[in-house]
């Protein structure tokens, strides 16, 4: 979040694999019932994010569509052909799942005695003991510190296009805004829709864990007590960040799901919480009036002009890859071959040579159909239901399947935001989300009191 992509990635590399590992390797011990689910974790990462790479060489072997037969034959790179369309952390996650799998129910070198002098017990006081509820609260507020510094530097760069990766130090002009000239943020990410779908994630996850704090019945949990504020506060900067990124999708999917998670975890508590309704109507409001001051619905009427005149862009790109996909249905053309190849050739058939910006399809469903086909995405889909099953068997206990939760509307927040981006193909997004299955990781092996092994 605070950081471009080798800072991004190097931080989650470090503090949520190699840190909790050095302090938390002990409970692997004790995690020898949960070895099959690991195993099975990293089998899905590891099926997701090969399956690009195996389209890509099997498309070898298969005969052209028949416009491009007679175009030259492209000298595609060995890296892009092993390459997936996935950030290489989730190759990395799988393998560090297989390693972690492999440690499970194994006897720390130092043994079983000295663990148990060495780490404290639950005679102890319950708050000395409680690793995973110290681990929350300290995540909790680490992330309302990034939240808060990312908070600051999106307002200078909104109003003074500040950008320290920038040329001269500044945005590019056409990240302003027509009506306000204003900028649109990018945050420390490189471009406006990565920090709006990043924010997305963060907003969807907290803004659950929130309505799950107004529900002290079905959630009657201490550390929602303890950081129902900071739930509010983090979910707050974050709808700023995506107004400020002027992101319209972002902003559409971000207001149904504040409207939506109530309804989902309040339940029959809604019209009982007179606090959650004020916050949520303040919150609105505020929002409404931060939209009409940045200029963001400008950015609507500026579509509905686009469309009027048939010139969306996206429309270009979507009907692009639609052909791409009625062309080669089942395995798809390939990451690489469309990226070297096949894509320019595509706008050209279709009569859009003139087209300055020959993207790739900004709709990450028609992006995995011409990627990979129907086969590729049934074994995404098959591969992803089947890790969310196994993370729900992971956070089995009353203490952390409220992460579950808010991790499941994090997911159905850039699902839906996929209509009109590839989300999860950002790796700036994809390390949110990653950073988020890494903390539940951790939370749900230092759960449980290691004496009860």
């Amino acid at each position: 979040m605070l950081g471009g992509n080798a800072w991004q990635g190097g931080g989650l590399y470090i503090f949520t694999l190699l840190i909790p590992l050095f302090l938390y390797s002990h409970f692997f011990l004790y995690a020898h019932g949960q070895k099959k689910i690991i195993t099975i974790m990293a089998l899905c990462f590891l099926a997701i994010f090969t399956i690009f790479p195996v389209v890509n060489f099997l498309n070898y072997f298969l005969p052209l569509p028949d416009f491009l037969a007679d175009k030259p034959f492209p000298n595609i790179p060995i890296k892009s052909m092993a390459s997936s369309h996935f950030s290489s952390s989730l190759l990395a996650t799988s393998l560090f799942l297989l390693l972690f799998a492999y440690l499970c129910g194994r006897q720390p070198s130092f043994g079983k005695e000295k663990l148990h002098a060495d780490f404290p017990t639950p005679s102890r006081s319950k708050e000395e003991n409680n690793y995973a509820q110290r681990g929350f609260k300290t995540f909790t507020q680490g992330m309302l510190l990034a939240s808060v510094i990312l908070a600051i530097y999106i307002l200078i760069q909104h109003f003074t296009g500040f950008d320290y990766k920038g040329k001269n130090f500044l945005l590019s002009s056409s990240k302003q805004f027509i009506s306000t000239k204003n900028y649109r943020v990018i945050g420390f990410f490189g471009h406006p829709l990565s920090l709006a779908s990043a924010s997305l994630a963060i907003l969807c996850f907290f803004w659950s864990l929130f309505c799950m704090s107004i529900n002290s019945t079905r959630y009657s949990l201490p550390i929602f007590k303890q950081n129902k504020q900071y739930f509010f506060v983090i979910s707050l900067i974050h709808m700023i960040g995506i107004i400020l990124s002027g992101s319209r999708s972002s902003l559409c999917v971000a207001i149904f799901i504040i409207l939506c998670s109530p309804l989902i975890f309040l339940q029959k508590r809604i019209l009982m919480s007179g606090k959650t309704l004020v916050l949520s109507i303040a919150g609105t409001s505020g929002g409404l009036l931060l939209c009409l001051s940045v200029g963001i619905f400008a950015r609507f009427k500026e579509l509905e002009q686009l469309w009027q005149a048939g010139n969306l862009d996206r429309l270009k790109f979507w009907t692009v890859y639609t052909k791409m996909f009625l062309d080669r249905p089942f395995l798809g053309h390939g990451h690489a071959w469309i990226k070297y190849f096949s894509r320019d050739y595509y706008y050209i058939e279709l009569g859009m040579k003139g087209i300055e910006r020959k993207y790739n399809a900004h709709n990450l469903y028609l992006e995995v159909l011409a990627n990979i086909g129907l086969i590729g995405a049934g074994i995404i889909s098959l591969a992803f239901l089947c890790f969310l099953k196994q993370l729900k068997n992971l956070c089995q206990s009353k203490n952390q399947i409220f992460l579950f939760y808010a991790f499941s509307m994090a997911l159905a927040g850039n699902l839906i935001n996929g209509l009109t981006q590839n989300t999860y193909f950002d790796s700036n997004v994809l390390y949110i989300y990653i950073f988020f299955f890494w903390f539940m990781f951790w939370q749900q092996l230092t759960s449980q009191p290691i004496h009860n092994a």
